[in-house]
């Protein structure tokens, strides 16, 4: 290798032993390859802030683990099913990587706000704006249903508007208690979703 590879190599090296020594997962070293910005919203589990990455601006969802613990499945579901989904009205999966004490889901972001939030600013929501709206909900819901996915938390605050263009296109996020079923013949019995819906 030149001497500036062999310095990358050196560098990244470090970075892995530091990380170690400091305990830390190997995953961890991404975390140098984001700017993290400001905080997005906040859920039950953590919060979603904005950042700088390799790919451009991302939205980075942080979990804390203690309020996962004895429930990390939960985490590795949502990272399985997210990088496996693909679909213009599902967020897309960019990375992850996780700390000690915190794991980090990388998105795309959408800048256009929540759909709660673009109602409450327009005060109105027509028949042509709801109809539009649901067409892509539904078109998400039924590329799910085909992939054995449930969402299980459909709301208007998990429908974002890719960007803040009045005819942007609508993504559904969070798939923080979504479930992959294992045979098209399983059904969930358990209750799920945001108790104020």
């Amino acid at each position: 290798p030149s001497p500036a590879e062999n310095h990358t190599i050196t560098a990244m090296s470090f970075s892995g032993i530091m990380s170690r020594l400091q305990g830390q997962p190997e995953s961890y070293n991404k975390k140098r390859k984001y700017k993290f910005g400001r905080t997005l919203g906040a859920g039950t589990y953590g919060v979603v802030r904005g950042a700088e990455g390799p790919t451009g601006k991302v939205a980075v969802k942080i979990i804390l683990k203690k309020n996962v613990k004895g429930n990390e499945r939960m985490v590795y579901d949502e990272l399985q099913m997210l990088q496996r989904l693909k679909h213009p009205h599902i967020v897309k999966f960019v990375d992850w990587f996780e700390s000690r004490d915190k794991f980090y889901i990388v998105t795309e972001l959408a800048t256009g706000g929540e759909l709660f939030e673009r109602i409450c600013e327009q005060g109105k929501f027509t028949e042509k704006d709801a109809s539009q709206t649901i067409k892509q909900v539904l078109h998400a819901v039924d590329y799910l249903r085909k992939n054995e996915v449930v969402h299980r938390d459909l709301k208007p605050e998990n429908l974002l508007y890719v960007t803040r263009d009045p005819d942007s296109e609508v993504v559904l996020a969070d798939f923080g208690i979504a479930k992959t079923l294992d045979k098209k013949e399983e059904s969930l019995q358990t209750m799920a979703g945001s108790f104020g819906y």
